[in-house]
């Protein structure tokens, strides 16, 4: 049997078809939860444009019976991050909080541990692919991160630096950035090893950490510059996020 090429943004990618195994079974529910993890993990491979035929194929039934759970690839795709985004909510609510004696360092790098292990080990691929592909979904992801990870790290280093807190002073645009490029070198291994297969040191767990302390040391000088009298407002103006989607 001839390979089915599974398109995506990027160019094809030539996975061998599948053959259809027959699927048991089960209740409705415990049906639409093997969709959703069968799904994610899908997309995260293939990407968003790979045909919903093929995933059928993948679960074992036909392309019909996913259209009788979700009505549209539309719909399934925004099922697929509600998941990603709940479990990510209720996985790391209050987790920077959850010992507070604890170095931050620690925590940070704990909030990404338990992060990577959600959503069946595929959320990192369909947050970057969600990215890559012009996806409204990552205005959510970014809202995520502000509120879980972003603010509360700013606070607590805005109170070690006896700053103002987001009650005196919203949360900046130039904190925001600070945040995101510790956010996005902590994600670089991900994408290294996911998407790019780039070799990774056997264990990145240290270099992380290096990452991470290089940040919070970097950040603490960094919080008195922007809450400098002469900050200019490029840096200084509150944070807010816009979905960037393409048309």
């Amino acid at each position: 049997m001839s390979p089915r090429s599974i398109k995506s943004p990027v160019g094809a990618v030539n996975a061998p078809e599948p053959m259809r195994r027959r699927a048991k079974r089960m209740p409705a529910e415990a049906r639409k939860e093997v969709i959703l993890k069968e799904a994610s993990e899908f997309f995260a491979r293939h990407g968003f444009a790979a045909s919903t035929r093929d995933l059928a194929d993948r679960i074992g039934v036909r392309q019909a019976l996913l259209y009788k759970y979700f009505p549209s690839k539309e719909a399934l795709i925004e099922a697929i991050f509600d998941r990603v985004i709940r479990e990510r909510t209720e996985g790391n609510r209050g987790f920077l909080d959850h010992d507070a004696s604890a170095p931050l360092v620690d925590r940070i790098l704990s909030f990404y541990e338990n992060m990577a292990a959600l959503a069946d080990g595929s959320g990192v691929r369909l947050s970057s692919r969600a990215a890559l592909e012009d996806l409204p979904i990552s205005a959510r992801l970014s809202a995520f991160l502000m509120e879980m990870l972003f603010k509360p790290v700013i606070g607590e280093l805005r109170a070690l630096e006896k700053l103002p807190d987001f009650k005196a002073r919203a949360f900046m645009r130039g904190e925001f950035e600070m945040m995101m490029a510790m956010h996005s070198s902590a994600m670089f291994f991900n994408l290294r090893r996911d998407l790019a297969h780039i070799p990774l040191p056997a264990e990145p767990a240290p270099f992380m950490r290096v990452n991470v302390s290089i940040f919070l040391d970097g950040a603490r000088r960094g919080l008195a510059a922007l809450h400098a009298a002469d900050a200019p407002p490029a840096l200084t103006d509150a944070a807010t996020l816009v979905a960037t989607a393409k048309a």
